[in-house]
């Protein structure tokens, strides 16, 4: 990321924080930098990891958050296309598919559902 953008996104995140809890952040980040290399790829498909459950908790609707990832998702994008074989084994190899389906069928579904009262 070039330095200018860089720059622009603190300042942006600079005016987002309270005065008072911009130290604490500053800190926060600085321990993260110091941990060690910080992987985007990681990062990156945490928050698709995240976004994709709480869509699923939002909305309930299985089949659409499904469809989001084979959006979002190369491999399951060409899929669309073809047959039902190719797109079982697409989806099969998509690690973001089969931990959706876990977290669709599982008990912590069932539990955020609980107890946010939409079950």
């Amino acid at each position: 990321m070039p330095e200018l953008e860089l720059n622009d996104v603190a300042q942006k995140i600079a005016r987002g924080l309270p005065r008072r809890q911009r130290r604490a952040f500053e800190q926060a980040a600085l321990s993260f930098r110091d941990a060690g290399v910080f992987n985007t790829d990681k990062w990156r498909g945490g928050l698709a990891h995240t976004g994709h459950r709480a869509a699923l908790v939002a909305s309930g609707d299985v089949l659409g958050t499904f469809e989001q990832i084979a959006r979002t998702d190369r491999r399951l994008a060409a899929a669309v296309v073809a047959s039902p074989e190719e797109r079982l084994v697409a989806a099969r190899a998509s690690g973001e598919v089969n931990e959706m389906i876990a977290f669709a069928l599982g008990d912590e579904l069932a539990a955020l559902n609980a107890r946010l009262g939409l079950d």
